[in-house]
C-alpha cells in the first residue's frame, strides 16, 4: 500500500528520521577509521546535506502526485515498461545496498574500535 493518510507534522519528521541508508551507516564508519574529523564531515555533509537534499526532493515529488511510490512515479510519468524498469531497478538497488553495508560494516568493525565508537555515538543521535 502506498498511502498512508497522516499529519503534515509526522510528515515532516519522517522525512527527517527517513536517511537511512548506507551513508550515514558505512560513511562515519569508514571515515572514523581516520579520526574523528573525517568522520563528523561525512555525518553533517553527506548526511545532513546531501542525504537531506534526495530525500526531500523524492519526498516532495511523492507528496505532489498522492503519495504515490518511485515506480509507480515513473509509470505514470513515462510509461509502463519505464515503471516495470524502475520496480526491477529498485529491488536491485536495495539488495546490492544491504549486501554492501553489511560486508563493509562488519569488516570495519572488526579491525577498528573507531567504528565501533562511532555507531555508538551516532545512532542516538539520530532517534
Amino acid at each position: 500500500m502506498d498511502y498512508h493518510p497522516t499529519k503534515r507534522l509526522v510528515l515532516f519528521g519522517h522525512h527527517f528520521a527517513a536517511i537511512a541508508g548506507p551513508g550515514p551507516l558505512v560513511g562515519p564508519v569508514l571515515a572514523a577509521q581516520w579520526g574523528y574529523l573525517p568522520g563528523f564531515i561525512w555525518i553533517v555533509i553527506g548526511a545532513c546535506l546531501a542525504g537531506r537534499s534526495h530525500d526531500f526532493v523524492v519526498l516532495w515529488a511523492s507528496v505532489r502526485q498522492d503519495s504515490l511510490s518511485l515506480p509507480r512515479l515513473a509509470r505514470l510519468n513515462i510509461g509502463p515498461v519505464a515503471g516495470m524498469t524502475t520496480s526491477v531497478a529498485t529491488l536491485f538497488i536495495i539488495v546490492c545496498t544491504l549486501a554492501s553495508v553489511g560486508i563493509v560494516v562488519v569488516n570495519a568493525l572488526a579491525e577498528s574500535a573507531w567504528g565501533m565508537f562511532t555507531i555508538l555515538v551516532t545512532i542516538p543521535a539520530r532517534c
